[in-house]
């Protein structure tokens, strides 16, 4: 649609062809109005922009920004890394990550739709829309001035086309909403990776502590539980001690008398600890993804809750909800299956 045949259709609505109550110039302006609020139910989604990664960036200048949707860095990796972020006054982005920051970033966003941008389908919405806004300029500027009738018959007008647009466009927000993939950040894959962990947690040992009455175990990265003490270490077979840990999961304590020669050397811990993505069984790659997705769609529903469509926002968390508990499921089902074996 270009902007000439807007204005004629807003002509035709609203009766003045000759433009003896709206310009050409106030009927762009109004329409203008239109596309804006258009374009909060039905933006441009999944419009790009690449910026130089920083842990704050500045995103200022980025035309036609109405909301940053996702961000992506490192750039070009695959599966694609999508972070957490905040806003300040909608002119930085604040990156939930750590790193050197070198590179680029890819700000996903939802943008403005220009007149030669609208979905035809909803051509008319836009023109009600901008008549609606017409007809209110011109009934707030001619109070006191014309027909008090007139007024107000303009008013309930601009009322009851703004009302049919809006439960169009409300109607078409929704069939997006549902239509667009929620992004999977690195957050949701770590939070699902943990879960899974402690349904099939990985069996490590580590040989570099030393020995003594009470060991120090807060360092083991991704540590779950400590399973066994061998000590001294690399013995075959292993010379597995009783131990007992303390409450926090920090440190074990040792439970047999202190070797005559005091404590040296050092000792195997066994302990399960969280797996990382590359440690996932194949058999169970499908239900940790769909976890993942869970938590996304969860997290979706939360973020997008001031703008989105409610019955969009619904669907969402009962998509979530129902991936969650299926994949909650099936790591019982794999726990109980791997405890029985």
């Amino acid at each position: 649609m270009l902007i000439a045949d807007a204005i004629t259709a807003c002509e035709y609505r609203l009766r003045d062809t000759s433009n003896a109550r709206w310009s050409e110039a106030e009927l762009t302006a109004h329409i203008n109005h239109g596309l804006v609020e258009y374009s909060m139910y039905i933006p441009l989604a999944e419009v790009v922009e690449t910026i130089d990664a920083a842990q704050r960036m500045d995103i200022s200048g980025v035309t036609g920004l109405i909301r940053v949707t996702a961000v992506e860095w490192a750039s070009g990796q695959y599966p694609r890394q999508f972070q957490g972020f905040d806003m300040e006054s909608d002119q930085y982005v604040f990156l939930d990550a750590e790193g050197s920051f070198s590179g680029k970033a890819f700000i996903y966003y939802d943008g403005e739709r220009a007149i030669g941008d609208v979905v035809p389908d909803h051509e008319g919405a836009v023109c009600d829309l901008a008549c609606a806004f017409a007809l209110e300029d011109y009934a707030a500027n001619t109070t006191n001035k014309a027909n008090v009738g007139e007024t107000e018959r303009f008013r309930v007008m601009a009322g009851d086309w703004r009302k049919a647009a809006l439960g169009q466009l409300v109607e078409a927000q929704f069939k997006r909403e549902m239509g667009i993939p929620v992004k999977v950040l690195v957050k949701h894959r770590n939070h699902a990776l943990e879960d899974y962990s402690h349904y099939v947690p990985f069996s490590d040992i580590d040989s570099n502590l030393d020995a003594a009455r009470t060991i120090t175990v807060s360092g083991l990265t991704g540590l779950i539980k400590v399973t066994g003490v061998g000590f001294p270490k690399a013995q075959y077979p292993p010379r597995m001690r009783s131990f007992s840990p303390s409450e926090d999961n920090t440190k074990v304590l040792l439970q047999f008398p202190e070797p005559a020669g005091g404590w040296s050397g050092k000792v195997d811990i066994y302990y399960d600890r969280l797996r990382v993505s590359s440690e996932v069984l194949p058999t169970h790659q499908e239900v940790v993804d769909k976890l993942a997705e869970a938590y996304a769609l969860e997290d979706y529903a939360s973020l997008t809750r001031q703008y989105s469509n409610a019955k969009a926002i619904e669907a969402r968390m009962k998509q979530g909800a129902e991936l969650k508990a299926w994949a909650l499921g099936r790591l019982d089902a794999i726990r109980k299956e791997r405890e029985g074996g």
